[in-house]
């Protein structure tokens, strides 16, 4: 039927304009935390939001912003409400991680961190979180051997490779540091 194939057809346009608005905010808000102009970030992840109240990405943004802003509460609840749209949300188990290493809660800490371990037996995304808890403590060798045995274990994954070059590269800069100090 012609009537119902133009509701189709508008539907679509309609979610077409939610996306792109969507992504807009969040492009924007991507680059004002770039450069660290963390207020201006949240305003434009808070836009975000008012587009798409169940927007994981923009959750997450907001509770990665207010993380580095040491506002730990409010990031918490932004990863949080991540995990009521998606109870495996990557991004939002290991802010939780990171955040509850910050904080020093050990319970909670445990407890993300059973969720991402059940997760990391298929999600490589889910397994690269504990080196990045390596990385925000600059054990930099701890973060190589961990990207090194995931590498055995998926071969291909940028994601993987990425972080294990990263952590080659930081190590390689604070040796020549140390061999160099004027440089």
């Amino acid at each position: 039927d012609q009537r119902g194939r133009l509701q189709e057809l508008e539907k679509e346009k309609e979610q077409a304009r939610t996306y792109f608005k969507l992504a807009r905010y969040l492009g924007t808000g991507d680059r004002y935390f770039e450069k660290n102009e963390f207020y201006r970030a949240v305003l434009e992840y808070q836009k975000a939001l008012k587009v798409d109240s169940k927007s994981t990405a923009a959750l997450n943004s907001l509770g990665r912003t207010e993380l580095l802003r040491r506002r730990f509460g409010v990031a918490e609840n932004h990863y949080k409400k991540a995990l009521k749209v998606d109870s495996e949300n990557v991004q939002a188990l290991e802010g939780l991680l990171r955040l509850y290493t910050q904080v020093g809660n050990a319970a909670a800490r445990r407890n993300i961190q059973i969720r991402l371990e059940k997760l990391s037996q298929t999600n490589p995304e889910a397994a690269v979180a504990f080196g990045r808890i390596y990385e925000d403590d600059q054990k930099w060798k701890e973060a190589e051997n961990h990207y090194e045995r995931l590498l055995k274990r998926y071969p291909e994954h940028e994601l993987v490779r990425r972080r294990l070059s990263y952590v080659v590269y930081r190590q390689a800069l604070d040796e020549n540091r140390r061999n160099n100090p004027d440089a």
